[in-house]
């Protein structure tokens, strides 16, 4: 390209800006208008459980203190705050689990209990 050529394509270029900026914006339109695509790509599998996002998680400084003392002291090779508790809520929850499931169990077993014991009176009367 020459420059003759540059400076008719600038003037072109000026003339279409000036002609924007002249003509009213046109009205965007509106959300019902807008289609959103569908999804489309693969389905979750198991993988993506696993997957790590990032949560902000707030502590009490004295306990990542002593958070960050029991690693330098005790932690394994590489063990990060976040793998220690990470791990720490996994087990924290199996315990709860499995707490919850024997007071439950435990409830259901004194209700059978009261019922065998009102059908006995009711029999008895």
């Amino acid at each position: 390209m020459d420059l003759q050529q540059i400076d008719e394509l600038e003037k072109k270029f000026e003339e279409q800006e000036e002609q924007a900026q002249d003509t009213p914006l046109k009205q965007e339109p509106s959300t019902k208008e807008v289609k959103i695509p569908k999804k489309r790509g693969r389905k979750k599998s198991l993988l993506d459980e696993y997957k790590k996002k990032s949560f902000n998680i707030a502590f009490s400084p004295c306990v990542i203190k002593e958070l960050d003392e029991f690693l330098l002291e005790f932690g394994l090779f590489k063990e990060t705050r976040s793998t220690f508790i990470e791990e720490a809520l996994i087990r924290h929850l199996k315990h709860r689990k499995n707490t919850q499931e024997q007071k439950l169990l435990k409830q259901l077993e004194r209700l059978q209990n009261k019922e065998k014991g009102n059908n006995e009176n009711n029999e008895l009367e």
